[in-house]
């Protein structure tokens, strides 16, 4: 016995798109909701990737020398009437 499913809608999607999604579903043999369900997942894995790889960077300056350069910037910006 199948479970009831909630038909939803995607405005805006384009034939080529919606050809792509259906292929990928036919070729993992799944729905077409789980496929898309496989991509987002794979989208924000990603995003989250890409954020841990920026945030793990070794520090360039120290706490002393940022603090030093903030200074010296919001002096300088003073001097030429920019907002602080």
């Amino acid at each position: 016995m199948q479970s009831k499913t909630e038909v939803r809608t995607i405005k805006g999607i384009d034939r080529k798109t919606w050809k792509k999604l259906k292929n990928i579903s036919e070729k993992d043999k799944s729905t077409m909701g789980e496929a898309f369900s496989l991509i987002m997942n794979s989208y924000e894995e990603s995003g989250e990737k890409f954020w841990d790889k920026i945030f793990s960077i070794k520090k360039i300056l120290s706490g002393n020398e940022a603090d030093e350069l903030n200074s010296l910037i919001y002096k300088e910006r003073k001097k030429q009437g920019f907002r602080i």
